[in-house]
């Protein structure tokens, strides 16, 4: 059994056939956001694996980190709300086709504009 290098989902991605010029630059772009979400989490874990046992040396070390916090609590609150409507709006286009028994449009750039939103968190 060959085992794939990349990971499964971006495994599964490449694998599919693309039909048109557009097909095959939608699926660059969702290989490319796959990769970049990947990287981010790597960078996070790794973020959190070293600031685990941080403590402020003085008071004006503590205020900024609560600043820090606190300006990341709130730009990481509209990303997830942004991503959520992104989310919702896929989902709804989704349950709409199906109800109407038609193909889903724009399905693709729907799908990078949630990727993209999730890259961002």
């Amino acid at each position: 059994e060959i085992i794939p290098k990349t990971p499964k989902r971006l495994f599964l991605v490449q694998n599919v056939p693309p039909k048109t010029q557009t097909d095959i630059k939608v699926k660059s772009r969702l290989i490319h956001c796959l990769e970049q979400i990947e990287a981010a989490f790597r960078d996070i874990f790794a973020a959190i694996a070293v600031n685990k046992n941080y403590v402020p040396k003085d008071v004006l070390e503590e205020e900024r980190a609560t600043k820090r916090v606190k300006e990341f609590n709130s730009r990481f609150g509209r990303t997830l709300y942004q991503t959520k409507q992104n989310y919702g709006n896929l989902r709804t286009m989704i349950l709409k086709s199906n109800l109407a028994n038609t193909k889903p449009k724009n399905l693709e750039q729907k799908l990078v504009q949630l990727f993209i939103s999730c890259k961002q968190l």
